[in-house]
């Protein structure tokens, strides 16, 4: 008798706790800020790594700030 109620217990599936979905606007706005920061951090690395050619020998001379 045990047995059989231990057997019947384990074919039972465990129900999971069930997690509330994040309302659908909070997926869009994370979305949009993450590809917003992506966007800033590789206009600021562009910015920073640019390698600028002097166009005339008088800015070739002169110190670069």
């Amino acid at each position: 008798m045990r047995r059989r109620h231990m057997l019947a217990q384990a074919a039972q599936p465990i129900a999971a706790p069930k997690w509330s979905e994040p309302p659908s606007w909070l997926n869009q706005v994370f979305g949009t800020g993450m590809i917003v920061s992506l966007l800033g951090v590789g206009w600021i690395a562009w910015q920073a790594l640019a390698f600028r050619v002097p166009s005339t020998v008088v800015e070739t001379l002169l110190p670069r700030l």
